[in-house]
């Protein structure tokens, strides 16, 4: 009997010790992929969806678009993108420089007396430099009063609502090309962006009906939407943003005060 007892109790060790060394030879360590690292990996890289364009992804972003698509490789102006492309919402990093071992000098060369051609080449004129484009003159985008103001530190507001009469005609602000006409930014319903220069571009949002499409060229005061409402507010109003090289500033300070 007590053979026995021995017996099973010299099985069971021999079974534990086995086990536990099949768990830690050769098996490979599962991942554990938390939702901060997830949200991690998306502020790095972006999947584009169909019917983004890099402007609307700069935006959400809050990036440069020129940026973005120097970071993404993106030629312009057209700066194409397309549906399942993983843009990177950061800059690559810098690879480290490699030092040249210095070259051994070399028996100098006598220096060649100039030519006429060298000469003339040097009298020519230099290149006439063209004249700065002039400051953007913006305009208000519909009219009403300023119902709620612009504040950098909440996401909210990151421009100014003006309310108004739902259909009430929305307007460029200024000259330029639309960029994005469409509802993929989650929060801005139906939403125009115009790019007026390199530096600028401004939004409409909120919008009952879109009047434009992606590409056209609209002047100052074009007709670009119907007024509609906001989700979180029952009466009609717009939602109006200014970005400076992709960040929002304050449109009051570019808009012209209103008497």
């Amino acid at each position: 009997m007590p053979h026995r007892i021995a017996r099973r109790l010299f099985l069971l060790l021999f079974v534990v010790l086995f086990l536990s060394g099949c768990s830690t030879s050769g098996v490979a360590p599962v991942e554990n992929y938390s939702s901060a690292s997830k949200s991690e990996r998306l502020k790095r890289y972006h999947i584009v969806q169909k019917g983004e364009t890099l402007y609307s992804i700069a935006w959400r972003a809050k990036l440069d678009y020129h940026k973005l698509a120097a970071w993404n490789r993106i030629d312009g102006p057209e700066y194409r993108i397309l549906p399942g492309q993983h843009l990177r919402l950061k800059p690559p990093k810098k690879r480290p420089k490699v030092t040249k071992k210095p070259r051994k000098s070399r028996t100098p060369v006598k220096a060649k007396p100039r030519t006429e051609s060298v000469v003339k080449r040097q009298n020519k004129p230099a290149a006439t430099v063209r004249p700065a484009r002039l400051k953007l003159r913006w305009g208000w985008p519909t009219i009403g009063s300023v119902v709620r103001k612009f504040s950098k530190a909440d996401h909210r507001r990151q421009g100014i609502r003006i309310a108004g009469q739902k259909g009430q005609r929305i307007t460029a602000a200024e000259s330029g090309k639309v960029v994005y006409s469409g509802t993929g930014l989650i929060g801005y319903g139906n939403l125009i962006i115009i790019k007026h220069n390199k530096t600028y571009l401004s939004a409409y949002a909120h919008n009952r009906r879109i009047l434009v499409k992606e590409g056209m060229k609209v002047v100052k005061g074009a007709v670009i939407a119907e007024m509609g409402a906001a989700p979180d507010s029952k009466k009609p109003a717009l939602h109006f943003e200014i970005r400076k090289n992709g960040q929002p500033v304050n449109p009051l300070a570019f808009l012209p005060k209103r008497r």
